[in-house]
Formats: C-alpha cells, structure tokens, sequence
C-alpha cells in the first residue's frame, strides 16, 4: 500500500521543520483539497491562498484571510477573491 506525503507533511510540520522542508512534502501531494489544509496546518498562508485559487474557493481564500496576520497577504486575499469571484 502506498502511503502518500500527508504523514511526512504532517510530521514536518509538528517537528517545526523548515518551510522549505514542510514544503517539499506538501508539493508533492496530488489531491489540491488535501494540499490546502496542509498548507494552513503549516501556516504557510502564501501558498494555501494560491491553492485556494486554484480550486476557485471563495471560502478558503476568505478563511486564510481571517487566520493569516499579515495585512499584504489579506490584500492579496483580497485581489485574489475578485478573480475568482
């Protein structure tokens, strides 16, 4: 049985790895649902935004927003709900 990079992504992110190491798990991860919660897992706000606009999610885009702190990247929220809107 194959047993996917969720477990590894999972345990990178509990180790408090390097987001570079964090990331290479989640990078490899197919599934794009899968792939966002890791990312806010991770906190790894950029890059779930980015995921989000790929599944075209409104929502998701809207829950980074809420739980990132950065105000650059909830204008990038911002810009990205108004394409995917």
């Amino acid at each position: 049985m194959h047993t996917g990079y969720k477990p590894f992504a999972r345990a990178a992110i509990k180790g408090k790895q390097m987001p570079s190491e964090i990331a290479r798990y989640i990078n490899k991860i197919v599934d794009p649902e899968e792939k966002y919660n890791l990312l806010c897992e991770a906190e790894m706000w950029k890059q779930a935004i980015e995921e989000a606009v790929k599944l075209k999610d409104v929502r998701r885009i809207l829950n980074v927003k809420n739980l990132c702190n950065d105000a650059e990247l909830q204008l990038l929220a911002d810009q990205m709900i108004g394409r995917v809107a």
